[in-house]
């Protein structure tokens, strides 16, 4: 058997070669013994910009492009034991990634070579965990419930990714901060990242605004660019889905589809590298049944997408959300607030925070702001959060009832318009 045949064989019948290499976290590619492509799995289409059908029976060095490829490669020279290379891949995109490359030569019974395994780690990536991890101190991602830890477990998969990205949760939930995250973490860290709020902007304006259009300017064309040309290379962020009209959401399907868009007043469509990531505080699936989302973009969408949970549903989180917002408060306003009374505590536990993480940041800010004490007590809450009666907490503190006076105290509290507390 030819050692072309042999390969052939290798990748239509051994262990689900294709399942196999599509699970893996890396990218992975199986080459024949003339160094021509027969397998690339998922991971390594979308670094590279190359499809399967497009990269089969390629040489290697057409689809890696190595700095490495113009030469003997140093991979090959070291023989059949396992190597590994630091280097640059340059994508179709023509963009450089900087990547380790480990590569194994497969020989037959007879020493005969038979195939060659690259696997390609992308070196960038190496540090999105820790970056997840000191990003999430800004609030909305800290926690140890399960469901936070479920959601940064995913997050490095999908900045390595450049699927869009779908984020359903309600206000206050942390959609832009993850957003941000993604792209942060990502190979596209240094090219723009841009918030595209479309509800300010008339419809009629959308496509020439996102897309660029061309102008006529004296006697010839000028081409004005628009927010697509503006983020080449990085991220867009749409924080409403709901915001984006049908027709937008097809040019955004097509786009999703080919990698290009054509400006207004052009008849040619040109290659655009962005990932679009969305956001939303509604229910995808309604919006869907109701006709509001073209069935070809939602396909798009439904790959890549988190439900962030509100805050209600992370009960265990609370005591560590509050712990770090005080902490903060206190270092920014130079105060000496330690934490909360007991009293404090109980009042927040049963708050149902519709305005979830934002709205827990802002009551803390305020209670740290109006504290006296190195204990921030009910008196320093918002007056929109409910105190319980003095004489409910009292009995519940095992002090028996308690007597007019502090009852009269508290009622003054609630009730003062300028939204202050006495007795702090």
């Amino acid at each position: 058997m030819a050692a072309t045949d042999k390969a052939v064989w290798f990748a239509e019948n051994v262990l689900d070669l294709p399942d196999f290499l599509d699970a893996m976290p890396l990218g992975a590619a199986v080459y024949d013994s003339l160094g021509r492509v027969l397998h690339l799995n998922a991971y390594l289409q979308r670094l590279t910009g190359f499809s399967l059908d497009e990269a089969r029976g390629l040489p290697c060095r057409h689809v890696l492009r190595t700095a490495s490829c113009g030469r003997d490669c140093p991979l090959l020279r070291q023989g059949g034991c396992e190597q590994s290379l630091d280097t640059d891949i340059v994508n179709r995109a023509r963009r450089k990634i900087p990547v380790r490359l480990s590569s194994r030569l497969l020989r037959g019974s007879n020493g005969e070579p038979l195939y060659r395994v690259d696997f390609v780690e992308e070196l960038a990536q190496r540090g999105t965990d820790g970056m997840l991890t000191k990003k999430s101190g800004l609030g909305a991602l800290i926690g140890k419930s399960a469901v936070m830890e479920d959601i940064l477990s995913v997050l490095p998969e999908f900045a390595r990714s450049d699927r869009p990205v779908l984020l359903v949760g309600e206000t206050g939930t942390g959609k832009d901060l993850i957003a941000e995250l993604i792209h942060e973490s990502s190979l596209r860290a240094k090219r723009p990242f841009l918030r595209m709020n479309l509800g300010f902007l008339p419809a009629n304006l959308l496509e020439a605004e996102l897309f660029g259009r061309v102008a006529e300017e004296g006697a010839g064309l000028e081409e004005i660019r628009g927010r697509f040309q503006e983020a080449a290379g990085g991220s867009m962020f749409f924080p409403e889905l709901s915001d984006v009209p049908l027709a937008l959401q097809q040019r955004l399907a097509a786009f999703l589809d080919t990698g290009s868009v054509c400006p207004q007043g052009r008849k040619t469509p040109q290659p655009l590298d962005l990932r679009l990531l969305f956001a939303t505080q509604r229910n995808p699936e309604e919006l869907a049944e109701k006709g509001l989302l073209d069935p070809d973009f939602y396909k798009h969408l439904s790959i890549l997408r988190l439900n962030l949970p509100p805050l209600r549903e992370r009960g265990e989180d609370l005591p560590f959300l509050l712990a770090y917002f005080a902490e903060r408060f206190a270092e920014r306003f130079k105060k000496n607030v330690k934490g909360f009374s007991p009293e404090a505590m109980s009042v927040l536990a049963e708050y149902p925070y519709p305005g979830n993480v934002r709205e827990l940041r802002n009551i803390v800010e305020y209670a740290v702001m109006t504290s006296k004490t190195s204990l921030i007590v009910p008196a320093n809450l918002p007056v929109y959060v409910p105190v319980r009666p003095v004489a409910a907490e009292a009995e519940a503190a095992g002090q028996g009832p308690a007597g007019d006076a502090p009852k009269a105290k508290t009622a003054k509290a609630r009730k003062d318009p300028a939204g202050k507390r006495s007795g702090s």
